[in-house]
């Protein structure tokens, strides 16, 4: 069983990248998983463990890799009803959670998915504004554009957070990683396809762009299906200027600026 990760940006097309996926009989990309958050949580547990460090300290190289073999099986005992050749685990923790992905994966492959942060914003605002008698922002403030957009885009916002992650893949630029942007791969979803394909070393296969099936189905009852992932249907490209509708000048400005390093590398003027 060979192991890859999916991650990036909500509103990204993830859980279109995964449907597309799963139409290979020999993948499965899943709905949102909880593995970063278990695998972070058990090293976590580990590094404030008495035991271990006291067997660190006497058995570092034998503790080291029973640690590396228990996190691996865990992972594989996730998976073991899978009857899968490859599985492609789908999570944003894993912005975040690369290093420790690399060590227990060598050879996998972390997909990540980015798109124009003006457009994710504004996708989001898009499905906000269909059924506003429901809303996951409490505070009265909060409900201005400006201040759902600060919380947002904050370092431990929806947005925010996962592009501290992408900048600091960025940074480190591992070997194991592969950019998707999402206006190439709803224009052009076969060439992107088989890049990705290349990248991982399987044979092609031929994909239906046409009529996508719902298959990586997450819970957007969490919330409170305002923002649904579907991903289904024929893929057509997306109008790059769709923010316009949705967010003001000076505001898109500020996203811009905000995140020069991001955009700067991306491309996104």
């Amino acid at each position: 069983m060979k192991i890859n990760v999916i991650t990036g940006l909500p509103r990204s097309g993830s859980t279109l990248f995964c449907n597309l996926l799963n139409q290979n009989k020999d993948f499965w990309a899943t709905s949102t998983s909880p593995l970063p958050f278990v695998l972070n949580t058990i090293s976590q547990s580990w590094s404030n463990s008495i035991e271990i460090k006291n067997l660190l300290e006497k058995k570092q190289k034998e503790t080291e890799k029973r640690m590396l073999v228990s996190m691996k099986s865990f992972i594989e005992g996730w998976y073991q009803k899978e009857d899968k050749k490859v599985i492609f685990d789908k999570s944003r923790g894993w912005n975040v959670n690369s290093l420790l992905f690399k060590k227990i994966y060598p050879n996998g492959k972390i997909i990540c998915l980015i798109r124009d942060l003006r457009n994710v914003f504004a996708s989001i605002k898009k499905n906000h504004r269909k059924n506003p008698l429901v809303d996951i922002i409490g505070e009265p403030i909060l409900k201005t554009i400006y201040n759902r957009a600060d919380k947002m885009f904050s370092n431990d916002g929806l947005i925010g957070n996962c592009i501290m992650g992408i900048e600091d893949l960025i940074r480190r630029n591992p070997d194991n990683l592969i950019f998707i942007q999402y206006e190439t791969f709803v224009s052009n979803p076969k060439l992107v396809m088989e890049r990705i394909y290349n990248e991982l070393e399987e044979d092609y296969f031929e994909h239906n762009f046409e009529n996508v099936k719902n298959t990586a189905i997450d819970c957007d009852g969490h919330y409170l299906n305002k923002y649904p992932h579907k991903g289904q249907g024929k893929i057509s490209p997306s109008n790059s200027d769709e923010w316009k509708k949705y967010i003001s000048q000076d505001l898109a400005n500020i996203i811009m600026q905000r995140f020069k390093d991001y955009n700067n590398f991306f491309g996104y003027k």
